[in-house]
């Protein structure tokens, strides 16, 4: 794998290190020799090069990855032939970690959350290729990256397909995949290879980073084959308690072993995921700045008020602006303000009674008012600024 490292590639990209292997490749950071343009450079492993078929799936990504109009797809620049024969792509470099690295790193499992926007992220990624008549046919907790930018990219579309297309290695039985997150039609060489096999790997990643499990048990392909087709895999709520029923059943019928049992394509799944949340998500709305109605007559000034629904503190905007001079107390909350007789000092001991501040209006309750009148305003005109 070091052996390539310091040579140039296609005349112009230097290796620089070795970023990983997988099956039947290796990947490389490269820089363009002429401006510095890094990338990341997939070659074929030796053992691959001269199995046609191999070489031919293998360049299959670049072109299927591209056909697929998203940001959550790694672009592929370039394709060729190395001067010792092997075949290579040139792509996006990412920097971050696979959703894998980060289960394990999570100690097996993602929080709810996180989970969540991940599959929805990558669900929404299979829903443009789906919509330009691909299946990946390859979803798993590998293929799935997460960059450094909070992005979330699906890779490795070499083993993609047109819907309803087979190619020479699923009509012989021995289909492409990884088997946990295998549909059993997948595994069988069935006809039916579409959308739903990818709602299913989706769905079995899904449950393998809540639970840290994977939703079937068996020793062998053969086993999990049989395991897929009868039983059922627990549900998830039981395992993850953070997961509703309504969400553990969206998943299980995701899994489901009949194709037209599950729902028909990404976009179908996501919805489902988003109405089974509607109720869990709805509390974290975003908060909602109401003015309240003005009264603007000079003895009802001092009940103007701002209001701010769904939270219990005001848009920062709005605090900000009312900083100098806050909104007063609500009505039944605020003590009387009692006013001084304007009679001449008598000695310390004959300070007159308060009156009530309704009998006679004073210049100082005036004076509030109006300030109180001009607070509210600049907090009007900072909460419609915010809007």
């Amino acid at each position: 794998m070091n052996g390539r490292l310091g040579s140039v590639v296609g005349g112009k990209w230097r290796i620089e290190k070795a970023l990983g292997r997988g099956g039947m490749a290796v990947v490389y950071s490269a820089v363009n020799v002429n401006n510095g343009f890094r990338v990341a450079l997939k070659i074929l492993s030796d053992s691959s090069t001269t199995d046609e078929e191999t070489k031919r799936r293998f360049l299959r990504e670049g072109y299927y990855a591209n056909k697929v109009d998203h940001e959550g797809v790694a672009n592929v620049i370039d394709d060729g032939v190395t001067d010792d024969g092997a075949v290579y792509l040139i792509m996006e470099l990412l920097e971050g970690t696979s959703l894998e690295e980060r289960r394990v790193a999570d100690s097996g499992k993602i929080p709810l959350d996180d989970a969540l926007d991940i599959i929805l992220s990558v669900a929404d990624v299979l829903a443009a290729a789906h919509d330009a008549g691909l299946v990946h046919r390859d979803v798993k907790p590998e293929n799935v990256f997460l960059t450094k930018a909070g992005r979330v990219k699906l890779l490795d579309f070499g083993i993609a397909g047109k819907r309803q297309d087979h190619d020479e290695a699923t009509l012989t039985g021995t289909g492409y995949g990884t088997p946990m997150y295998m549909a059993p039609e997948q595994m069988s060489a069935d006809e039916r290879i579409d959308a739903r096999v990818d709602v299913f790997a989706l769905a079995a990643t899904m449950y393998r980073i809540l639970s840290g499990e994977y939703p079937f048990r068996a020793g062998s392909l053969t086993d999990y084959l049989i395991a897929v087709l009868r039983t059922k895999p627990t549900h998830l709520d039981t395992l993850v308690p953070e997961v509703s029923p309504a969400l553990a059943e969206v998943v299980a019928r995701g899994l489901a072993s009949e194709p037209d049992e599950r729902y028909q394509d990404a976009r179908a799944f996501a919805a489902a995921i988003n109405k089974a949340l509607t109720p869990e998500r709805a509390s974290g709305a975003e908060e909602t700045v109401v003015l309240g109605t003005l009264k603007m007559h000079a003895d009802d000034l001092v009940k103007t008020e701002l209001f701010v629904s769904d939270r219990s503190s005001a848009h920062p905007a709005v605090r900000t602006a009312g900083a100098s001079a806050p909104p007063p107390p609500p009505p039944e909350s605020r003590p009387s303000m009692p006013s001084v007789d304007p009679q001449p000092m008598g000695p310390p001991s004959s300070v007159a009674a308060p009156e009530s501040p309704a009998s006679s209006p004073s210049r100082t309750i005036l004076a509030i008012g109006i300030g109180l009148l001009v607070a509210l305003a600049i907090a009007a005109i900072a909460v419609f600024a915010v809007r």
